[in-house]
């Protein structure tokens, strides 16, 4: 088991940062690669973000309402072995 944080990707145009709008994912929840994680609004459009990891989600940074900044943690998870991270260098 390995852990990886999530930070806010940039959005697109010069976006320095995001509200959430809602959590498709609490902590406790298993969730696999793509599947919808977080809606967030900028100043042009609201933006379903997906999960870039298959695994438990260990915590979310935020509520509805919360402003993050792009680069931000956003989400922390637990994934297993053979979930997709990047193996440790030896």
């Amino acid at each position: 088991m390995s852990r990886q944080v999530f930070r806010l990707p940039d959005l697109g145009e010069g976006t320095v940062s995001a509200e959430i709008v809602a959590w498709r994912a609490q902590p406790g929840d298993r969730i696999a690669e793509d599947q919808p994680l977080v809606e967030m609004s900028t100043d042009k459009a609201v933006v379903e973000i997906p999960s870039p990891y298959s695994g438990r989600v260990l915590s979310v940074t935020g509520k509805p309402g919360d402003v993050i900044a792009v680069g931000a943690e956003l989400a922390t998870f637990e994934l297993a072995a053979d979930d997709g991270a990047p193996a440790p260098a030896a």
